[in-house]
């Protein structure tokens, strides 16, 4: 049975926890005390939408109508866009890209990262094997560091599994030190009287979607399955479906819906949990309205299931749980015969006391002497963890304080060219080099180390500044030379060098074309 979320479940826990370690998660602590471990509640939301066949958004189209409430605070740790059918004809791709329209993945991700998310990367080739299927992931840039993994599969049921028109895209993301939740975004076959199809591509993803080391997506901690199923209302007459629709009987019109009679029959999707359905059918509308296109029966189409393990199959003992709320369609979105449905969940997670980050950075710092200058030389250092084994192709990059991705980088360094400065208990410390012409203007940034092989960053510092030592040395410090940073004081001896240098060398040139006037 689905869980309804209490408000007391997300109740920040007041015991001392280590600064590095203690997720700010939007969802909060459970309050609840677990030997050896932090648990955090990670609340999600799953947003899927059959466009239609339209390649780039249409002008009556934005992410905000998601939020009618709030647009601008979205209180979510992680959000789930699950497209379908997105046109893909590749000369209107070229022409598109050359008019240099947004596609539907930039629309989004530049809204979510106005509001402080930053995209996962991890299939972004995704589009060349699922024709029209797009799974876009973001996550709050606080708490991107706690993706500690991500894996990607892709499963083509077209045409007896040959083809990739329709089929699923499934993403492993493993969150915090044990607990991995598994997205499924599915297009099933449309066929409203080939329901046995659909069954075969539900037992085919199953089977297909083998990540890492599980079999089955029932070995998985969490399953999020969700899409355009295609499952249909049958076997009742128009007239009669439309008068419990008006009348909203929908526990009735469930009763003639093929999704909720094999979940019951125990032939698909019976291992799932469905919400309530309290809302009109998502499918089939007159696009640019809210007024069902009669020529198909309507029906439920677009759906989210879920379901979960017992307890963690890393950490046995600890209770998964899964909080949903807000399952519904948004009828204010009018550019596609369906209506994209929502649903958000709370799921749990933890973080072990004696887990540490891959790497920490140690943030430049004025106050430290290691601030990075603008038109200098910098150097990032950080602690390796020991047990810690960088891939060929990871590296270090600057990104912007409101980068949109994780490969938004500014600037990188691959940690191959860094070089061991010293083995401390906490780690190994490292340098990596970050040339002048590299360095960003003045401004504030963050350092991020991305893992090629986990798809992911798996470490973010604290904000640092980068300055301009032109500046500074004209009016912004009111310190003495001889009270400023040890780097900052290098750096304007040598700005000063270089002025008196250009002045030496621009009164050799005065004096010359004086002689040759002469």
């Amino acid at each position: 049975m689905t869980e309804q979320y209490s408000a007391s479940k997300s109740e920040t826990c007041h015991c001392n926890l280590p600064e590095l370690k203690a997720p700010k998660v939007s969802g909060g602590l459970p309050s609840e005390g677990f030997e050896g471990i932090l648990p955090f509640y990670w609340k999600t939301q799953i947003i899927t939408y059959n466009v239609h066949r339209v390649l780039t958004p249409p002008s009556n189209f934005h992410p905000r109508m998601f939020y009618p409430d709030d647009s601008v605070h979205l209180d979510f740790d992680m959000i789930v866009v699950g497209l379908q059918e997105v046109g893909y004809i590749p000369s209107c791709y070229i022409a598109n890209s050359l008019l240099q329209k947004k596609s539907w993945p930039d629309v989004f991700e530049r809204f979510y990262a106005s509001r402080g998310f930053g995209r996962l990367t991890f299939n972004l080739s995704g589009r060349l094997q699922m024709v029209g299927m797009i799974l876009i992931v973001f996550i709050r840039r606080p708490v991107l560091q706690y993706v500690r993994k991500v894996e990607v599969k892709y499963v083509k049921t077209g045409f007896n599994g040959y083809l990739g028109h329709k089929g699923a895209i499934c993403a492993k993301i493993f969150v915090g030190d044990g607990v991995n939740v598994v997205l499924v975004n599915s297009h099933l076959n449309p066929d409203p009287n080939n329901a046995d199809y659909r069954i075969w591509e539900y037992n085919l993803i199953t089977e297909k979607c083998r990540l890492s080391d599980a079999k089955l997506p029932g070995d998985y901690d969490y399953v999020l399955w969700f899409g355009d199923m295609n499952f249909r209302v049958h076997r009742v007459a128009s007239d009669e479906a439309m008068n419990l629709i008006e009348e909203k009987h929908f526990s009735k019109l469930l009763d003639y819906d093929q999704l909720t009679i094999l979940r019951r029959a125990k032939l698909a999707f019976h291992e799932y949990v469905e919400d309530s359905i309290n809302f009109n059918p998502t499918y089939k509308y007159l696009p640019g309205t809210s007024q069902f296109d009669l020529s198909r029966l309507p029906s439920y189409c677009d759906r989210v299931l879920y379901r979960k393990a017992v307890d963690s199959r890393q950490k046995p003992g600890f209770p998964l749980e899964i909080f949903s709320f807000q399952y519904g369609p948004f009828m204010n979105v009018l550019c596609s015969d369906h209506k994209p449905v929502s649903n958000t969940l709370m799921i749990t997670s933890y973080l072990l006391e004696s887990s540490s980050l891959p790497i920490v950075f140690e943030s430049p710092s004025c106050s430290k002497g290691t601030c990075w200058l603008v038109g200098r030389s910098n150097v990032c250092r950080y602690i390796q963890n020991a047990n810690y084994v960088p891939g060929l192709w990871d590296w270090i990059g600057v990104y912007q304080m409101t980068f949109a991705n994780d490969r938004d980088v500014i600037t990188y360094g691959y940690m191959l060219t860094s070089w061991e400065e010293a083995i401390t208990e906490r780690g190994i410390v490292q340098n990596i080099l970050f040339k002048q012409r590299y360095i960003p203007p003045a401004g504030t940034y963050l350092l991020g180390c991305f893992s090629r092989r986990n798809r992911c960053l798996v470490a973010i510092s604290e904000p640092f500044e980068v300055i301009d030592p032109n500046q500074i040395a004209k009016s912004c410090y009111t310190l003495a030379p001889d009270q400023l940073p040890e780097s900052m004081q290098t750096s304007m001896s040598l700005s000063e060098n270089h002025q008196r240098e250009g002045s030496r060398e621009r009164s050799k040139k005065d004096e010359k074309e004086k002689k040759k006037e002469e």
